[in-house]
């Protein structure tokens, strides 16, 4: 028997869809565990983002009252996490850092930066996290009933997908800023924008066939890359911090953030090599590359 193939739906559609699904399924998660994994808090971060990624292609539809609001209700919930994803991620990079390092006075100065470490409270909310929870879920909630209401005229698919073509722009724009001047801002946000691109490339096109679908493991690379970037920028803002404190020897610190200086310049490099290809065509390229989608309009 033949198989029958459902016809994908409208960008608009699919997004509405997708975002309510999303909500519920994290919403379930969360009230099917006891305490708060890292995994769980990676998984709670990464929906809030992909949401706030969305609500900017759903402006059209919704106002900017209405996304405003969206993004300040997910921002200050996910900014609850923030101390526990912030704590796990320096001690991980401590971690690669010391194989990177191998024996040596380097090697003695991680250990001592892992130890001070250890000490870095998971984030004073988690030892109350059946209220955090409820804070999360409520969030959500609300999140998933804004999206309900949604209206979606029939006239609004090429407004999405003019709305990813201008990501694509914003995204290209704030690359070239980065690469120009290489710091912690300028890669921070060039980071944010790559992953929301991910998020919407994602999104419009769902079932249909287009050459961009081979474009999307070279940003995911591109945006993991930029995102250990960010992680040794914070590790370093970190060792200085402690290191003026008196926490943390002064000798310690220098001899860690050298390697990490060293670390960094060559991640940048491959992002610079990386980005310079992946956003090297123009933004109306871009559009054509754009699976044609009923609505279209672009």
């Amino acid at each position: 028997m033949p198989t029958v193939r459902t016809p994908p739906l409208p960008p608009a559609l699919a997004l509405k869809k997708q975002a309510m699904a999303l909500d519920a399924e994290m919403i379930r998660r969360l009230r099917g565990v006891r305490r708060l994994s890292y995994r769980l808090v990676h998984e709670f971060r990464l929906t809030a983002k992909r949401q706030l990624a969305w609500w900017r292609l759903a402006r059209p539809m919704a106002g900017k009252t209405t996304v405003r609001n969206a993004n300040d209700r997910l921002a200050d919930a996910a900014r609850l996490l923030a101390p526990a994803r912030d704590a796990y991620v320096m001690r991980r990079t401590v971690g690669r850092l010391a194989c990177e390092a191998g024996p040596g006075d380097a090697e003695v100065a991680f250990a001592a930066a892992t130890s001070e470490l250890a000490a870095v409270p998971a984030g004073s909310p988690l030892k109350a996290f059946p209220a955090l929870r409820e804070r999360l879920i409520r969030a959500l909630a609300s999140d998933a009933a804004s999206w309900r209401r949604l209206p979606v005229p029939p006239d609004t698919d090429a407004q999405v997908l003019a709305a990813v073509i201008d990501t694509y722009r914003r995204t290209r724009r704030q690359g070239r800023r980065a690469m120009r001047r290489p710091r912690s801002a300028n890669l921070h946000s060039w980071r944010k924008w790559v992953k929301m691109l991910i998020v919407h490339t994602e999104l419009i096109l769902g079932q249909h066939r287009s050459g961009l679908q081979t474009e999307i493991p070279r940003l995911v690379r591109l945006g993991s890359q930029l995102g250990r970037c960010h992680d040794l920028m914070v590790l370093d803002g970190w060792l200085a911090w402690r290191a003026s404190s008196g926490a943390l020897s002064s000798k310690d610190a220098r001899r860690m953030r050298a390697l990490l200086a060293r670390r960094q310049e060559r991640l940048y490099s491959r992002c610079v090599r990386l980005g310079g290809r992946l956003f090297a065509a123009k933004p109306k390229v871009f559009a054509i590359r754009l699976p044609k989608v009923a609505g279209r309009g672009v």
